[in-house]
């Protein structure tokens, strides 16, 4: 993100809800914080959930307040966060960054999809008539295309060949020299984007520059001295305590109906740790 964004922003802290019915016997006093039962933690900007239908377990996000507004949530597959190497590591980092830009800022994505007819995954240039990859870069994205209007079009950029790119995050993340936004230089306009049609044909990086986070010169550009790192905090739901009062006078002892208080209450609370 610093990297992204000029050296004018980065995630400084990172608070990690864990389930209530998860065992965290191996994590340290430092790490997790125990929330009171009736606090429970307030919803996740990223909700890690099993693999999605449509998605798998590469994040999306969900956005129904248009463009430069924030949108609604992330969510992902956990087993995106299981990488096994340090490249699968700055994949993930891309994936989940684009989908933090359009979450927080409200950008969309810049690229076409199969069978898509609003936003086509090519489409015909009309300075050099040619099909070319629906997409924002500050180059050519070389990969084989084809023509939308036929069955199974789809367009996939080479993974060896477009190391000549580095933007844009909203197109192609999956290729490893990513890591920047288009701005109002390298902006493809014409292109049948969704960031096109719901922002009005402006750059990522105009629209980027416009929000709460950085317009009137907010958050100015730093040299990452203060560290990178964000910090994480580990929280968890406690759970719910209960306490019995008995009345001890004359009368109940006389009636003894705590005998059959009590015994209800053991089952009760013996239901609460099964559902819990």
């Amino acid at each position: 993100m610093w990297s992204a964004t000029g050296g004018r922003a980065s995630i400084r802290q990172v608070t990690v809800a864990l389930p209530r019915v998860w065992r965290t016997d191996a994590l340290g006093c430092s790490l997790k914080n125990l929330l009171p039962a009736s606090a429970a933690p307030e919803e996740g900007h990223i909700r890690i959930t099993t693999s999605h239908p449509v998605f798998g377990d590469r994040p999306w996000t969900q956005q129904t307040q248009g463009c430069g507004r924030q949108g609604d949530f992330i969510q992902m597959g956990g087993d995106l966060l299981r990488a096994a190497s340090n490249d699968s590591y700055a994949h993930s980092a891309r994936l989940l960054l684009a989908e933090w830009a359009k979450f927080r800022w409200g950008v969309f994505d810049e690229r076409g999809h199969a069978n898509d007819p609003l936003y086509p995954p090519t489409f015909r240039d009309p300075n050099t008539h040619q099909f070319a990859a629906t997409s924002c870069s500050d180059g050519v994205v070389k990969g084989d295309t084809c023509d939308p209007s036929q069955p199974g079009c789809t367009f996939s950029p080479q993974p060896y060949s477009n190391n000549h790119l580095s933007s844009s995050l909203l197109s192609f993340p999956e290729l490893p020299t990513i890591r920047l936004f288009c701005n109002d230089k390298t902006h493809n306009r014409i292109a049948p984007t969704k960031h096109n049609a719901q922002c009005g044909g402006r750059s990522a990086w105009e629209i980027i520059q416009q929000t709460s986070d950085f317009v009137g010169g907010r958050n100015p550009v730093s040299n990452g001295s203060r560290g990178l790192e964000p910090i994480l905090r580990f929280v968890q739901q406690a759970n719910p305590r209960f306490v019995l009062v008995i009345e001890d006078t004359a009368t109940m002892n006389l009636q003894v109906r705590f005998r059959y208080s009590l015994p209800r209450f053991h089952h009760c609370q013996t239901e609460l740790h099964k559902t819990a």
